[in-house]
């Protein structure tokens, strides 16, 4: 019966600690001290202004909401304490390795300890043991080594035993143990106090706790979460409702109705009738503001459940925000920066459902939503209401039909005396603040926008296109300078297959966040990248770019893939290229789809390459019926059709009405 032997010294107790140590601590340590060069190379390149240190009301504003609602640091972050004492119990662990005394597992062997060789005669194993005799016996050494030379000389002795007694030496030759054929035994890098009958209640007590309770526990509120999301994390119900309601001709106002009705915003908002009067106040503002733009909202609409109720709430807030009226209760005032970060959010849902229908308009609405809700305002009042001290009044000064300035990326173009002009109602210290926070607006330049097969000379009908798009930010310096030398054309050249970049080679753009006064929190920018049939309002591929850094960082690439037209000819595309989170800064490049018809010569090697199939192959016997010839070898079987053709004839008779193949099939009906 097999015998278990525990790790009575800890030392292979302690290799394998000193492994589980290892593959938890040097991950993450890399991770750890990466993000932290990562960040100190982000503070070098990062541009002139930071959201945290823009100057303008707003902003000051969130930063004090921000900073009032974070929790107070600590000398030192937590995960570098944790850091810190994994690897102290690390170098722990590695000192007790290195003074905890090795067990020798070797098997006994009275060869190696008398120093003879297997072979060696009587003669020799005595004289070897007459020799370590004199020198370990206990009675020949000083009294201090009395106790170690005991143990030695036991040993000796054993083996001289051993050695001198023919039948057991017989038998340690055959077995490799003088007493015979020993029974298994199993060594297990546990510590023997483990296992030890006095701590069996303990051990089972924390063993139960970890697989029996805590473990269950975390993997069912992870998988009981993860399956009521889809992979934007927007729940399924939300998803459901939009792939339902969702049409081809949504107007801005149905998608925020749709956003008002998302389950994210129905589960969390709750309805206090206390506060009907307060929402039909504001409800009143929303009204009087966006009936300026055309459009009305009526906020005593009567509604008969409570989730209707709610729904109301949702949109009378989030309206308030776009329209930048202004929310003195402090409820709901923390409900709308709620109703404004999970909206931003589902939009998300809207985009994936549109780009599944390929319906390029609501697509681009959906993303035009996000970037209102982000910004506070409306497409419908310029772009440049996203600056500050912009009222309506001097956006309509900044624009006229003389200097139809539309963007903020018109405006920062303007020399210093058509600015000093069109922002001559402003102070100069109201004009600094603006200029300063509008340059740091992202401007967008493309550098390619390309489309091939990879690896192919042409585009042949249904073949897998692959769109190249190459984008960076760049400065206002870099923008006026392309305007007075022109702007370069895009990078036309074909794109070589990408190459995996290993793990370690993997470098993380810094992405600073947009500027955004009114949307409660911080968050990076993303680019989404369409590519779209204008004409026929289709959008053909989306994909997004979430490593576009400042100006200086290096260029996005971001590759999309779809199939061809199944014929040739010429189509006109365009490629979208949106920012989430800015109005007015989005690309809109033209390409040219040019699908070409395969060339004969490619189709003659690609026949030449096709070797003939086996006769015991269902392929093999339909080329012999096609042949003439009879299954089975040319006995039995079907009768003979034909006489035996060359292949190219038999291939055109094969399409004929009157070819062996219609025979055939006439045959068999």
């Amino acid at each position: 019966m097999g015998q278990y032997q525990y790790d009575d010294t800890g030392a292979i107790f302690n290799y394998f600690l000193l492994a589980i140590l290892s593959i938890a601590l040097i991950p993450t340590t890399y991770s750890a001290f990466s993000k932290l060069l990562t960040g100190s190379i982000s503070k070098e390149k990062k541009s002139a202004l930071s959201p945290k240190d823009c100057p303008c009301a707003p902003c000051s504003s969130k930063k004090k909401k921000l900073d009032a609602l974070k929790k107070p640091k600590s000398a030192l972050p937590l995960k570098w304490v944790m850091l810190f004492l994994g690897w102290a119990l690390f170098v722990f662990v590695g000192y007790q390795v290195y003074i905890t005394p090795s067990v020798e597992t070797g098997l006994w062997d009275p060869y190696t300890i008398l120093g003879v060789d297997p072979a060696a005669g009587q003669a020799e194993i005595k004289a070897a043991f007459r020799k370590l005799s004199l020198r370990y016996h206990p009675d020949k050494v000083p009294e201090s080594e009395k106790e170690e030379a005991a143990a030695i000389f036991i040993e000796i002795s054993k083996a001289h035993t051993v050695l001198t007694d023919d039948e057991a030496r017989k038998t340690f030759d055959e077995f490799g143990h003088p007493d015979g054929k020993q029974a298994m035994s199993l060594g297990i890098a546990l510590p023997k106090w483990l296992v030890d009958t006095k701590n069996n209640l303990l051990v089972l007590f924390i063993y139960g706790s970890v697989f029996g309770v805590a473990l269950p526990f975390y993997v069912a509120r992870w998988w009981y979460s993860a399956k009521s999301v889809s992979g934007v994390k927007i729940q399924h119900a939300t998803m459901g409702r939009f792939y339902k309601e969702l049409k081809d001709s949504t107007p801005f106002r149905g998608l925020v109705d749709l956003v008002s009705k998302s389950n994210e915003l129905l589960t969390t908002i709750p309805y206090r009738k206390p506060e009907a009067a307060e929402l039909e106040k504001i409800g009143d503002q929303v009204n009087e503001e966006i009936q300026k733009i055309g459009d009305k909202f009526d906020p005593r609409k009567k509604v008969t459940t409570l989730e209707a109720a709610i729904s109301r709430k949702i949109q009378v807030l989030l309206l308030a925000h776009l329209l930048r009226v202004p929310v003195t209760n402090e409820t709901l005032r923390g409900e709308q920066d709620l109703i404004i970060e999970k909206a931003a959010h589902v939009t998300q849902g809207l985009l994936q459902i549109a780009a599944a229908r390929f319906w390029l308009t609501t697509a681009l609405n959906a993303i035009d939503l996000r970037q209102m809700i982000v910004q506070g305002t409306l497409l419908q009042k310029s772009p440049l209401s996203q600056l500050p001290h912009m009222t309506p009044e001097l956006v309509k000064q900044v624009s006229t039909k003389k200097r139809p300035i539309q963007t903020i990326r018109q405006l920062v173009e303007l020399s210093e005396e058509d600015l000093d002009e069109v922002l001559k109602g402003l102070t100069p210290d109201q004009r600094k603040e603006t200029l300063t926070i509008a340059e740091q607006y992202p401007i967008l330049r493309v550098r390619k926008a390309h489309l091939s097969v990879i690896g192919e000379p042409a585009i042949t009908p249904s073949a897998i296109v692959t769109l190249v798009v190459k984008v960076e930010l760049i400065t206002v310096q870099e923008l006026r300078r392309e305007r007075a030398e022109g702007h370069k054309p895009l990078d036309d050249t074909p794109e070589p297959e990408p190459k995996k970049a290993a793990w370690f080679d993997k470098k993380e753009s810094v992405v600073p966040p947009a500027h955004a006064p009114y949307f409660p929190v911080d968050r990076p920018q993303v680019w989404w990248v369409m590519l779209a049939d204008r004409s026929a309002n289709r959008l053909i591929v989306l994909g997004k770019v979430t490593d576009l850094g400042p100006p200086g960082s290096p260029e996005a690439t971001v590759r999309l893939q779809f199939q061809a037209p199944p014929r040739a000819g010429e189509w006109n595309f365009h490629v979208f290229i949106k920012s989430d989170s800015v109005l007015g800064c989005d690309g809109i490049v033209p390409v040219k789809l040019v699908v070409q018809e395969p060339s004969p010569d490619a189709d003659d090697v690609i026949e030449d390459d096709i070797s003939e199939p086996d006769e015991d192959t269902i392929a093999g016997q339909m080329q012999a019926i096609r042949s003439g010839k009879a299954l089975g070898g040319g006995s039995g079987g079907a009768p003979k059709k034909k006489e035996k053709v060359s292949r190219a004839d038999n291939e055109d008779s094969s399409d004929s009405d009157d070819g062996s193949e219609g025979e055939y099939e006439d045959e068999s009906d």
